[in-house]
């Protein structure tokens, strides 16, 4: 048997699902629940969810879905969870493998979205100094010449106590500290070496 249900991914709609789920299980005396779904842009909530409230619960990897040439022209949500639901029979009761992809603990899931927002500030970064030097050279702008900010006594000297004072950092990643953060050179505290300035250490 097949329902049709539209369930929004908020904590309610989750808390909704969860209750639908056992109460239907309930009904019809069984002892075993078992979900999937595709995460997209789901994430991992429906899965946590799930888990927590002790229901078995799989996140497919779209990719190896293997799926007919006319199901891949014609995608619907409704022609996905149909399918999504004949792989799940399969597995429950001929015991056959799901294409299950790694679900990462929360630590990891936060340094890869913190990884994915520092890339994406970066490409925007390189987009917007590219329009600037468009624009500059379109008008005639040329820049001046100045001294490398490397050279200056100052920046060799921040540079200098960070892989000096600081176990582990080496030159370039210190550069990268002080060209990004545009800090002042580091003085030093009661607790050690620190970067004063506009910027913050990452």
């Amino acid at each position: 048997m097949f329902k049709k249900r539209r369930i929004k991914n908020t904590r309610h709609g989750r808390d909704w699902l969860i209750f639908y789920l056992k109460d239907l299980a309930r009904q019809n005396e069984g002892s075993r629940i078992v979900a999937a779904y595709e995460p997209l842009t789901l994430g991992f909530g429906i899965y946590d969810g799930l888990v927590e409230a002790g229901i078995e619960c799989h996140v497919l990897a779209p990719t190896k879905m293997p799926k007919a040439a006319k199901d891949r022209k014609k995608k619907t949500d409704e022609r996905d969870a149909r399918w999504i639901l004949e792989m799940l029979r399969a597995h429950v009761l001929a015991v056959n493998e799901l294409p299950d992809i790694r679900i990462p603990d929360h630590q990891t899931r936060d340094d890869e979205e913190t990884v994915r927002a520092r890339l994406d500030v970066g490409k925007k970064l390189t987009s917007l100094k590219n329009k600037v030097q468009t624009l500059l050279k379109r008008n005639g702008v040329v820049k001046p010449e100045v001294e490398a900010l490397s050279e200056t006594d100052r920046y060799e000297e921040a540079s200098e106590y960070l892989v000096v004072r600081i176990k582990g950092v080496v030159l370039l990643t210190a550069m990268v500290f002080l060209t990004e953060g545009k800090h002042e050179p580091v003085q030093q505290s009661q607790r050690g070496w620190i970067l004063l300035g506009s910027g913050s250490l990452e």
